[in-house]
């Protein structure tokens, strides 16, 4: 009969280990979303500003690109003061 030993430490380490390696592949994930949001959000501000360019009324704007009136306001602010 084989009777194995237990070692608190190497439980703990066992453990530290499983929990790290779940900890980062959360980390990993939750970065890609927020990549991908942060991605999508840019192309959205993009699409508005040539849109404004093209001088589509804002309400238009704000509709088809899912971005607040408010901000593609703001965006046209943005490019007057460019375009100046």
């Amino acid at each position: 009969m084989l009777i194995a030993e237990y070692s608190y430490e190497t439980d703990i380490k066992v453990q530290r280990r499983e929990a790290y390696r779940e900890g980062l592949a959360e980390g990993i994930e939750q970065g890609i979303e927020q990549g991908i949001e942060q991605g999508a959000a840019k192309t959205k501000i993009e699409t508005a500003k040539k849109l404004l360019k093209d001088n589509l009324p804002i309400e238009q704007i704000a509709k088809y690109t899912d971005l607040p009136l408010e901000k593609v306001q703001e965006l046209t602010k943005e490019i007057e003061v460019i375009e100046k």
